[in-house]
């Protein structure tokens, strides 16, 4: 179960900047912002994700399944790196959970040890269960 563990953590991290890319496709990031529009930070940054909404029974299934399917493109040697990233979005969401939340999830995966539990029994049902649901 440990090797399990290292995976979905070493697949949860390199799909976190994935999916923030894919919040704005259109635009590789600016050089420099504008500087004659300065926003203040309305709220301070660390308050957002220590407090990350519940995770249900539901959204563990679907981030199991879109996780095992993401590792699947990552393995993936035929396929350019950026189809990959573009490969792992579209399996987020065809598991119903959209980039941002999958990304939510995976914040609360690393400081949640029961979290961590039910996201490593769910991946490993989808890994090896029946349902062949691909």
């Amino acid at each position: 179960m440990k090797s399990l563990h290292a995976a979905v953590f070493m697949s949860m991290a390199s799909f976190g900047s994935l999916a923030v890319a894919q919040d704005n496709p259109a635009a590789p990031a600016p050089a420099a912002p504008p500087a004659a529009t300065p926003t203040p930070a309305p709220a301070p940054p660390a308050a957002a994700p220590a407090t990350p909404a519940p995770v249900s029974d539901a959204e563990v299934q679907q981030y199991a399944t879109a996780l095992s399917q993401v590792q699947a493109v990552q393995k993936d040697t035929t396929m350019a790196e950026a189809d990959k990233q573009q490969a792992m979005i579209a399996k987020v969401q065809a598991s119903g959970l959209a980039p941002q939340r999958f990304n939510e999830i995976t914040q609360a995966y690393q400081n949640d040890p029961a979290l961590q539990q039910r996201i490593q029994t769910a991946l490993t049902a989808v890994m090896n269960g029946p349902a062949g649901s691909q």
